[in-house]
C-alpha cells in the first residue's frame, strides 16, 4: 500500500508504554506503509524509551522502502529529539500536512547520503529488538544522549 502509517501518540511516550507503542508501530505497518508519519504533536514527554521507539518506527521504513518524518511536537519534546540527534536522522515537519507533503518530495541526495550514514550508526545500537531487549537498548540511549529514561 502507499498510504503512509500515522502513529500518533499522545501523553507520555516512556517506558511504561514504549513496548506496546513499538506493537502498534508494527500494526500499522502490517495495514498501511512503507511510510511512516510520526505525529507527536499530542505528545507531552518523550524519554529515551520513547526516542528508541521513533528510531524503530524509522528503522521498519527505511527497511521496507519508505521514509519517516516527525510531524509537530511541543517545544520540550522536540528539544528532547534534538538533544538526541535524531533530527538528524528523521525529518521534522511543522504539522501533519506538512509532513505528508514530505513523505511525497524527492530528498536532495547529499542530505540523504548522510542521513542514510547516521541512520546505519544509530540502527547499529539497535540490532533486532525483541521486547525483552527494549529497556535494554533504552537504557544505553539514556546513557549515550544523557537523557533519563
Amino acid at each position: 500500500s502507499t498510504t503512509p502509517c500515522i502513529f500518533c501518540p499522545q501523553g507520555r511516550l516512556d517506558a511504561s508504554n514504549a513496548q506496546a507503542a513499538e506493537r502498534e508501530v508494527l500494526a500499522l505497518f502490517e495495514a498501511a506503509g512503507p511510510s511512516i508519519v510520526l505525529d507527536v504533536s499530542r505528545l507531552d514527554y518523550l524519554s529515551s524509551a520513547g526516542l528508541s521507539v521513533l528510531l524503530v518506527a524509522t528503522k521498519m521504513a527505511r527497511a521496507k522502502g519508505g521514509k519517516a518524518v516527525l510531524a509537530g511536537g511541543k517545544p520540550m519534546v522536540l528539544e528532547i529529539f534534538n538533544m538526541s540527534g535524531l533530527d538528524k536522522i528523521i525529518p521534522l515537519a511543522d504539522n501533519l500536512e506538512s509532513a505528508l507533503a514530505l513523505l511525497h518530495s524527492t530528498p536532495d541526495s547529499r542530505r540523504a547520503s548522510s542521513v542514510a550514514g547516521q541512520f546505519a550508526f544509530y540502527t547499529g545500537y539497535i540490532g533486532t529488538l525483541a521486547d525483552d531487549s527494549l529497556l535494554d537498548f533504552s537504557q544505553l540511549l539514556g546513557i549515550f544522549f544523557g537523557l533519563a529514561g
